[in-house]
């Protein structure tokens, strides 16, 4: 009996403990870590940031003016989000400089190089900010900035809160230039893997502005065409042109598929076309354009079948049909009303017979009242 209730005290312990190191983990990252903040947060809505060196802000990619080899400036990373409760911080300047702490209550240092939260700043209309001191280098050269914030909600449980991660470099003890790998070959470099320097790279260019560097098709020397792609990196797309929603056309009739896919784009696209209408797009012979014929098939698209016969030329048309004779319910029709070459036939005999008697009748009173004056 002693030793099944300890087993219940050891199972009843277990359970409690099991949530508590969960809450306990989840309040251990409030106090900030020296890592990117997407480790550990995965939400989907992150907040806007930006940086400022000595009240002057940048924007996410924007180089600050150089500043001279152990100068001291304030550093102040903005979040903005409108619905966040608290937000976080995590600075990174690859151990170059060094980073001081303005409010040690709320801000700690890392490593060298590196600054981060002691616990969550709450959100105040819309916004929250994060301040340091950072001592450049003594030597010239520049600094890359990695500044990651996060927009969470506050509920202890980190995978729903969004972090979001810009990058900004300054330069110590000159202008610094940037330059950009051209892996396309078009002589403009990769906007997106520039890089500030003091000195020369080699092989790398100083003119960026590409934003496909995998194609020579795309760049700020291309003319701009209807394709939905930015073809010439001026961050429009089809700009000049007037791109229409375009239909499906498989049999290429130039009437795309009821209720098929489509496509935004200029005219002409492969495969599409600009109007739709067409009721079954695997023959070409039927459209909204198409003449109706008599076949039990909607040729025009207008959801009626043979909705109207028309006669073929030179027929022509006779006295009231008998039966036999090509009308209705006689042989020479068929089912559908839509009348065949059988029918026709019989109204032209009917016709010829018709003519002929009238022909006979009145050559045969000629003859007669020629035969009583003799």
């Amino acid at each position: 009996m002693r030793r099944t209730s300890s087993l219940r005290i050891v199972r009843l312990v277990a359970a409690f403990a099991w949530p508590l190191l969960i809450v306990g983990s989840a309040a251990a990252k409030r106090e900030g870590q020296n890592k990117p903040c997407d480790v550990c947060h995965e939400g989907r809505d992150p907040p806007k940031v930006s940086l400022a060196f000595d009240s002057l802000t940048l924007q996410p990619g924007q180089v600050a003016p150089s500043v001279q080899p152990g100068q001291t400036i304030n550093v102040a990373v903005t979040a903005t989000h409108p619905s966040a409760a608290v937000g976080g911080v995590f600075v990174d300047s690859h151990g170059s400089g060094e980073f001081r702490l303005i409010d040690a209550a709320t801000t700690r240092l890392m490593e060298v190089g590196q600054a981060t939260h002691s616990q969550p700043h709450p959100y105040l209309n819309g916004q929250v900010q994060f301040s340091f001191t950072w001592v450049a280098p003594s030597e010239v050269g520049v600094t890359r900035f990695d500044i990651w914030s996060n927009a969470a909600n506050n509920n202890l449980m980190q995978a729903d809160d969004s972090p979001q991660h810009v990058v900004t470099f300054l330069a110590h003890g000159c202008e610094g230039t940037w330059y950009y790998p051209d892996g396309d070959g078009d002589g403009y470099g990769n906007q997106s893997l520039g890089e500030l320097s003091c000195t020369p790279i080699p092989a790398l260019l100083t003119q960026g502005g590409d934003c496909d560097d995998t194609t020579v098709m795309i760049s700020p020397a291309v003319a701009e065409v209807c394709n939905n792609v930015d073809d010439n990196c001026d961050g429009a797309v089809d700009e000049g042109f007037m791109p229409v929603r375009h239909y499906v056309d498989a049999d290429a009739d130039t009437f795309g598929a009821l209720g098929g896919m489509t496509k935004i784009g200029c005219s002409p696209l492969a495969g599409y076309a600009p109007r739709t209408g067409d009721c079954d797009d695997m023959r070409p012979e039927i459209n909204p354009f198409a003449m109706e014929v008599p076949n039990g098939i909607d040729d025009n698209c207008n959801s009626q079948t043979d909705e109207k016969e028309t006669a073929p030329v030179g027929t022509m048309p006779g006295p009231n049909p008998s039966p036999g004779s090509g009308g209705p319910g006689s042989a020479g029709t068929n089912s559908g009303g839509c009348s065949t070459s059988a029918g026709t036939t019989g109204r032209s005999v009917g016709t010829l017979a018709g003519l002929g008697a009238l022909w006979a009748g009145v050559f045969g009173r000629r003859r007669y009242r020629s035969r009583r004056l003799a």
